[in-house]
């Protein structure tokens, strides 16, 4: 059994595909951060409707804070089947202008404390996520750049500094398509680097690569050519990072 956390979900993404595609069966079990409320709790007396009606409102103002899924798929060789289990923290993060409302039920909390929840993990190593509604937001804001309108940025100026002096020693030498790397900072939102490295210089454009970021200098014809398909470009990150 493997936690799954923003640290390791890239990591291990297609492994677990792979066994997701290969099992035979699927078991899934869940988390939340509330389970019931008030005139909704489930009686011994409800029809299969009612109870599914009266679980199903509640969880709806709630948060899933963990989803654990077990794969299992039959070796013939063995005559039994191979199990691998996964739990996913998930946590919403501040996505743009995107501030998700987070609730809490004391009661699950505490039922989460006595089973030993890692509640530090949830918070600062949460998969980022988002519902159908709320991609079409995000797509919708990139296309008209105003993904970042209105909001304070947390940034590290002189981290960003830093950065911008380096590319700006290599552009002074550096031809047209020729590609420029640098690290990405665990601790620096991918979505606003990039973000800010576009917007100050016109003549480069960034791609992700794994733990690295490229930087590419470009033609003014190139770069209106990346900015008209910006969000399917960023979308290749995977939606999780651009959350971070």
């Amino acid at each position: 059994m493997g936690d799954i956390t923003f640290d390791n979900f890239e990591i291990k993404f297609h492994e677990i595909n792979y066994n997701l595609q290969k099992a035979n069966y699927i078991a899934i079990d869940t988390e939340f951060s509330g389970l019931h409320l008030d005139g909704l709790r489930p009686s011994l007396n409800d029809s299969a409707e009612e109870r599914y009606q009266k679980l199903k409102k509640p969880i709806q103002l709630f948060n899933l804070v963990q989803f654990g899924i077990s794969t299992f798929r039959y070796c013939s060789e063995q005559r039994s089947f191979i199990t691998d289990t996964y739990n996913f923290y998930l946590f919403p993060r501040l996505s743009g202008i995107m501030d998700q409302n987070y609730s809490h039920q004391a009661s699950c909390i505490e039922f989460l404390c006595k089973n030993d929840f890692d509640f530090n993990k949830l918070y600062y190593n949460g998969i980022p996520y988002l519902n159908n509604d709320q991609e079409k937001m995000l797509e919708k804001k990139f296309k008209k750049q105003i993904y970042f309108a209105g909001i304070e940025r947390d940034v590290d100026e002189k981290k960003i500094q830093k950065i911008c002096s380096s590319i700006t020693d290599w552009l002074l030498q550096a031809s047209d398509e020729e590609i420029f790397v640098i690290e990405r900072f665990k601790d620096l939102s991918d979505t606003i680097l990039h973000n800010e490295l576009r917007k100050r210089f016109p003549s480069i454009w960034t791609h992700q690569d794994g733990n690295k970021i490229l930087i590419e200098k470009i033609t003014q014809d190139k770069r209106t050519e990346y900015e008209a398909t910006q969000f399917s470009d960023m979308t290749k990150m995977n939606m999780w990072k651009l959350l971070a």
